[in-house]
């Protein structure tokens, strides 16, 4: 009786991980239909409550009944909120069960409401009027929510798993930034983080990215060496599959425009861009569609296959950032970083969540020589347009606008959010037909900086 297939699959199950499965069959229940938000621009709460938190109430709510619903209001700042399946009587039980010494847990149960109607004050009030704010600060104190988001939020817009796994992300590299001696090291190294930042350090915490690709694959450490398939039809360019990375002009085309020709770069701008160095592919922009997309677009295609002279570059410059850090050469530091992460994005080696670990890492690096890092702003997506030297320029721009220390949490983030809405203020001004050197009239000297179109 032979085993043969027995023999050669049997070490791979006996090897299987249960943290993963269970990771797999969690992320089967997250795969459903739903608007995606893929650069978190829309204001809602992400941030998830959990039973053991303590919560607080913003001061001043009331409970009414209007239009055969019960609402809950707040006056200052005035705001109504429809509590559907909750009558007022549960309302204000579970409003004087909010004492601030209670976990949510405790208020339930005090609250003498079935789960079901608990859930479903939690779901329309958290975040907006009840609040669990030591939860916030202890991961605030452990790693600033402006370092891992795109743009500057309330804390309650951040996932808490994405927040929490980011967290070990960071604890974990500056475990071993100092250490890295080889690529192997660094391959080593940015393959654990991705686990961690899907998964957290118990292999409990669980994170779906936001990327579309996330919604078919997630596979933690895995690499993902796929080559893009393309087929050039004349003038059409049609993409079959593999890896693409949306790079469409955000904010419109002039203010783009006005970016690319401020880092001297024009060419950031054409429909398609071949970049390779040394002889050595590095991606290219084609305007391409798929069976899936409503029109043709721009899309960044990353280089495959990957060689060793990708991941000798990657690794070379980020242990290369590192040592600049620890002399406190900030100038090289910084042309570090740049070089690694547009060499990171560029690769895009894991299936998702690589700009996550591209930016944790970069902040890591400027945190061991200022002491805070920098929002994600969209500096992936241009850094996938521009040049090697333009996008050096830029970051630096980027450190030096959003750079932000010497200040408490609350302060710092006001400052980081009054100056991502200027910029905001710069490329909706733009996008309306104004010129920069027009809108640069109207506002404040500083705006142009902190739209990243000036050093």
């Amino acid at each position: 009786m032979a085993f043969t297939a027995f023999q050669q699959r049997c070490p791979q199950i006996l090897a299987a991980c249960p943290e993963l499965q269970a990771y797999q069959e969690w992320l089967k229940t997250q795969r459903t239909p739903s608007s995606r938000d893929y650069l978190f621009s829309q204001t809602r709460v992400r941030f998830e409550p959990r039973k053991q938190d303590v919560v607080s109430l913003l001061p001043g709510l009331s409970v009414a009944h209007k239009n055969k619903r019960t609402v809950l209001i707040s006056a200052r700042p005035f705001h109504e909120i429809v509590l559907d399946g909750v009558t007022v009587q549960q309302a204000e039980r579970i409003l004087r069960a909010f004492d601030g010494q209670r976990t949510l847990l405790e208020a339930r149960w005090d609250s003498g409401v079935s789960p079901g109607c608990f859930a479903s004050f939690l779901r329309a009030s958290f975040g907006w009027v009840v609040f669990a704010p030591a939860a916030i600060a202890q991961l605030e104190n452990d790693l600033s929510g402006t370092e891992i988001t795109r743009f500057p939020t309330v804390p309650y817009g951040i996932e808490r798993a994405y927040w929490e796994n980011m967290i070990d992300v960071r604890a974990y590299a500056r475990l071993h930034l100092e250490a890295l001696s080889s690529t192997a090291d660094v391959l080593r190294l940015l393959r654990e983080l991705h686990v961690l930042a899907l998964l957290g350090r118990h292999l409990n915490s669980f994170y779906k990215p936001a990327s579309p690709i996330a919604d078919q694959t997630v596979a933690p450490g895995a690499l993902y060496l796929d080559m893009p398939r393309l087929l050039e039809r004349g003038e059409r360019t049609i993409f079959l599959d593999g890896p693409r990375v949306n790079v469409s002009l955000l904010g419109g085309q002039a203010y783009h425009d006005a970016l690319y020709r401020s880092l001297d770069d024009a060419e950031a701008l054409a429909p398609s861009r071949i970049f390779s160095s040394g002889g050595v592919d590095w991606g290219r922009v084609v305007t391409a569609r798929s069976e899936k997309d409503d029109s043709f677009g721009p899309w960044f295609c990353p280089p495959r296959p990957i060689v060793d002279r990708h991941w000798d570059k990657l690794a070379g410059e980020l242990m290369g950032a590192v040592k600049a850090a620890s002399n406190r050469n900030m100038q090289a530091m910084t042309d570090g970083l740049a070089s690694f992460h547009q060499t990171f994005v560029r690769l895009h080696p894991f299936h998702c969540a690589n700009q996550s670990i591209a930016m944790n890492l970069v902040n890591a690096v400027l945190t061991m020589a200022q002491g805070f890092g920098i929002p994600h702003l969209i500096l992936d997506l241009l850094a996938l347009r521009l040049s090697e030297t333009a996008y050096r320029k830029l970051l630096a721009r980027a450190v030096r606008a959003y750079g932000v220390g010497g200040m408490d949490a609350p302060s710092r983030l006001s400052t980081l959010m009054a100056r991502s809405a200027a910029m905001n203020a710069v490329v909706e001004a733009m996008a309306g037909g104004s010129s920069q050197e027009q809108h640069a009239g109207r506002l404040a000297a500083d705006d142009a900086g902190w739209a990243l179109l000036s050093d």
